[in-house]
């Protein structure tokens, strides 16, 4: 609410005793003995624009444990509170180098958050992200409000206006309110849920179970296949809308045709084609012929050889010959 020429600006000062502005210090307001807001002091003033010149205005200043009180008259348009503190104690605020620091730390970090977070097409998704978002506005925050209160010596300000009255704050808390604010007022990427169906070639039908892997900038997602024949994807950025992905199949049955394994995506449901993984034949066994009197490969010593069996115990005997490593099983022959 704008102020109009019959409003009365107040404006507070609080000081050590030796005139400097008093860091720590809180102020709160009255107006007609009803509360009418707290505000801290970052910069050793805060100030109240009152609609009534009448109102009774009470104002109360606090240090630490010490407090003072002072009921303004109704031509005061200022006041100043003093505390009889050592300097040392009201000029705590850091030194100018750490909060450059501070500044360099937080926009140092938070830059290169941001790069990685919006940096590539889908890159910001998920629950993880915004949470991501967040801890970055944060270090934005802290980052500008140390450069702007500490570095450049500058005061912001956040206002507010209950019951008809303005209260205003500054300092550092202000400014990491504004940033963060200004973050999430900001548009962001949209979401949405992409549906993954697999096809078989042959039968024209869904696949229903096994799971999907595709590969995200953000790193790569796997979602199993409901009974429905549905892969689901959640919280997946617009961003991904026209980019190519990486897809893999887990199935015992299927294998993804050649043409799903890197699938454009141009809409939210994604159409895949697999095929039934080839037969392999067992392994056929080799059998080997033996030589029924000495233990040897059978070479063919008459023109009709007489077969004789060849019991498990024998078998095993023959396995355990190096000559015999590569056999699966025997046949026993000799001479009649």
């Amino acid at each position: 609410m704008p102020n109009t020429l019959t409003d009365r600006n107040i404006l507070i000062f609080v000081c050590d005793a030796g005139a400097r502005p008093l860091v720590g210090a809180r102020v709160a307001f009255s107006l007609d003995g009803v509360p009418a807001g707290e505000v801290p002091v970052s910069a050793g003033r805060a100030s109240i624009s009152v609609p009534n010149r009448e109102a009774k205005v009470e104002v109360t200043a606090s240090y630490g444990e010490k407090e003072k009180k002072a009921l303004l008259a109704a031509d005061a348009d200022s006041y100043t509170f003093r505390f009889d503190v050592a300097a040392e104690r009201s000029t705590q605020q850091l030194r100018r180098w750490v909060y450059v620091a501070i500044a360099l730390v937080g926009l140092g970090a938070s830059v290169p958050a941001f790069v990685l977070l919006f940096g590539k097409p889908g890159s910001y998704s998920g629950v993880a992200s915004q949470q991501a978002y967040f801890l970055v506005l944060l270090w934005a925050g802290v980052g500008v409000a140390a450069f702007t209160f500490g570095a450049m010596n500058s005061v912001a300000s956040v206002s507010g206006t209950p019951l008809g009255f303005t209260v205003q704050a500054g300092g550092p808390a202000a400014m990491l309110l504004i940033v963060v604010g200004a973050g999430f007022a900001l548009p962001k990427p949209q979401q949405f849920e992409l549906l993954v169906r697999v096809t078989d070639v042959t039968s024209g039908s869904f696949l229903k179970t096994g799971s999907v892997k595709l590969a995200f900038d953000t790193g790569i997602r796997t979602a199993s296949i409901s009974p429905e024949g549905e892969a689901h994807f959640g919280g997946v950025s617009e961003g991904v809308i026209g980019t190519t992905l990486t897809v893999e199949l887990e199935s015992s049955e299927y294998d993804l045709a050649p043409e799903s394994r890197q699938a454009k995506v141009s809409s939210p449901t994604l159409a895949l084609s697999a095929k039934h993984k080839p037969v392999q034949p067992p392994p056929s066994k080799r059998i080997c012929a033996v030589d029924a009197h000495d233990s040897g490969r059978w070479a063919n010593r008459c023109p009709k050889p007489k077969e004789l069996p060849c019991s498990p115990a024998e078998e095993q005997r023959l396995k355990g010959l190096q000559a015999f490593q590569d056999c699966d099983t025997f046949t026993l022959y000799e001479c009649p």
